[in-house]
C-alpha cells in the first residue's frame, strides 16, 4: 500500500478513535442496549483512500462497523474496514470481525458495565462465532 494512503488511512483511524472517545463519554452508561451493524453506502470519491466494491451490486463505497445507542441514536463508535493482504490478494476486512472490534472496544470502558449488544443475524451464526473467538 502506498506510503500516502497509509498515511490518510492511520488519520482517519485516529479520527475515528477521538469520536468514539468523545461520544462514549457523553452517552454511553451502564445498562444500556447497543447495535451493532455494517454499513455500506455508495460513494466512490476521489478523496476516499480505499474504495470497495460493495456486495449486492450496491456499486463502491468504503464500508465500516458501527455501534449506536439504541433509544438516543447516536453513534458511539465507527469503524472503517481497511484492505489488508490476504496470500497474493487484498481483501477487506470481514463484518464479523469488525464487529468483533467494536465490541471489544466498548467492553474495555471501565466505567461502564453490562451493555447488551444486538446485531442482525448475519452476525450471529456458529460458524461466525466459531472463527471470530
Amino acid at each position: 500500500m502506498h506510503v500516502a494512503t497509509q498515511s490518510k488511512l492511520r488519520r482517519v483511524r485516529e479520527f475515528e478513535d477521538l469520536l468514539a472517545k468523545e461520544a462514549q463519554a457523553l452517552f454511553l452508561v451502564s445498562h444500556m442496549i447497543l447495535s451493532i451493524d455494517d454499513w455500506k453506502w455508495a460513494y466512490a470519491g476521489p478523496e476516499l483512500p480505499i474504495i470497495q466494491r460493495l456486495p449486492s451490486n450496491h456499486g463502491f463505497g468504503w464500508m465500516s462497523d458501527n455501534t449506536v445507542a439504541c433509544i438516543l441514536m447516536f453513534v458511539l463508535m465507527s469503524r472503517k474496514r481497511w484492505d489488508h493482504p490476504e496470500g497474493a490478494r487484498m481483501v477487506v476486512t470481514s463484518n464479523a470481525e469488525g464487529l468483533l472490534e467494536c465490541a471489544v472496544a466498548l467492553s474495555e470502558v471501565d466505567r461502564v458495565t453490562d451493555l447488551t449488544i444486538v446485531c442482525d443475524r448475519g452476525y450471529t451464526s456458529l460458524e461466525t462465532f466459531l472463527r471470530c473467538t
